[in-house]
């Protein structure tokens, strides 16, 4: 359901991805839950 969210938007913003982010409250960090239109190495920049 989320991935399909996260397309839903990319069609109806007409933007390049989108990636939803849930909070870990354990280790306080944010965490992807589900992404679409962006590539793996785009994602994992910054970690």
């Amino acid at each position: 359901m989320s991935n399909q969210l996260t397309q839903i938007l990319v069609g109806a913003l007409g933007i390049m991805g989108a990636t939803i982010f849930v909070l870990n409250p354990e280790l306080e960090e944010l965490e992807i839950l589900a992404s679409s239109g962006l590539s793996v190495n785009y994602i994992n920049k910054g970690r």
